[in-house]
């Protein structure tokens, strides 16, 4: 399945293999349970526990079971997930697009497909069409070729 992902740092995003709730991020282990203290005075639980990016070392204490995006695999559900990413996209001015056969569709806090162990392919502009966002990414048989 082919993701489009709202990023300004998709290798990164690659690495770290998971997304979490844009306030829920601290420096040090030690700012965590106060974090969630006043968030949730109700003391409400946690899906999962908190995790620490590989690539900043920051913690999220609400992450999230994979990269958040918007998933399609053909025509329709391609114009429902650029519908979906446009609002998160239009202030960065590009859309990362991602491949990945490990997700849970609208699993995400906010509704949006969660996805795993991702292939990074590239970035497309704002109007790109389906067809053109298939032409650039469209497997060649020498790239998924076996070598001898």
């Amino acid at each position: 399945m082919l993701f489009l992902r709202a990023t300004i740092a998709p290798e990164d995003d690659v690495i770290r293999n998971f997304s979490g709730v844009y306030n829920a991020w601290v420096s040090r282990v030690s700012e965590i349970a106060e974090a969630i203290s006043e968030t949730y005075p109700d003391g409400a639980a946690h899906l999962l526990p908190p995790r620490q990016d590989p690539v900043t070392g920051d913690w999220c204490w609400e992450p999230e079971a994979g990269l958040s995006g918007f998933g399609f695999d053909d025509e329709a559900s391609f114009t429902e997930a650029m519908n979906k990413v446009m609002p998160y996209a239009q202030h960065i001015g590009s859309i990362a697009v991602f491949h990945s056969g490990d997700y849970d569709s609208g699993k995400g806090v906010d509704g949006e497909d969660l996805f795993r162990d991702a292939e990074y392919l590239g970035q497309v502009e704002l109007d790109i069409s389906y067809a053109e966002l298939i032409e650039k990414f469209r497997p060649t048989p020498l790239i998924y070729a076996p070598t001898l």
